[in-house]
């Protein structure tokens, strides 16, 4: 099943001011028509596709730090973030999670009562947003292959994954463990992990 709401068609300004481009437009809502008919892998609705998109994304940035926003209306779990951060490369004595919890909006709402919703076994669970982040280490061993760099090359199969994906038990609970940190609670966070040399 593909995304309902694609994000490349219906938020692709970020992608045209980043490219600098100025993308031919079509229908009443401008959408590029590059993106016409295709779902993006990170758009799908498949681990199997998703996951390995989200290391190759980790792996390809230059920066030290990599940070993402997430919901737990997704289909990623905090268990698949872990995975997917530490397969990429990244040092997991930084992971961090931050939680925070949020009202679902009216477009939310009228889409649950029109059915037009991917069913998750958290359903009913409030809304909450996640912010992972962890810095890079300076030496990793890729585990997707560099030489792939069409994004419409969805047929890596990368036998780590495929073996995560096997035993994959994971549920959309936030666990209770020290890297996680509750919108609610008054931590003091150490960044020093942060910022030493790797």
């Amino acid at each position: 099943m593909s995304a309902s709401v694609r994000y490349s068609s219906f938020y692709h300004l970020w992608n045209t001011l980043v490219e600098n481009s100025r993308p031919e437009l079509f229908g009443k809502t401008m959408k590029p028509v590059n993106t016409k008919g295709y779902t993006e892998p990170l758009e799908r609705n498949h681990k199997e596709d998703v996951i390995p998109k989200f290391i190759r994304l980790i792996e390809n940035t230059k920066a030290k730090y990599v940070m993402f926003s997430y919901s737990n209306k997704s289909l990623l779990t905090v268990d698949d973030f872990r995975f997917v951060f530490e397969q990429a490369g990244c040092d997991m004595k930084t992971f961090r999670l931050f939680v925070k919890g949020h009202a679902m909006n009216s477009q939310n709402v009228i889409a649950r009562k029109d059915g037009n919703t991917i069913e998750r076994e958290n359903d009913e669970d409030d809304l909450v947003e996640y912010v992972f982040m962890a810095r890079k280490k300076a030496r990793h061993i890729r585990v997707t292959n560099p030489n792939i760099n069409d994004a419409r090359n969805d047929n890596e199969v990368i036998q780590v994954i495929e073996n995560y994906l096997d035993g994959d038990n994971s549920t959309y609970t936030v666990p209770q463990a020290p890297y996680v940190i509750h919108d609610d609670q008054i931590v003091p966070v150490d960044f020093t992990s942060f910022t030493k040399a790797a």
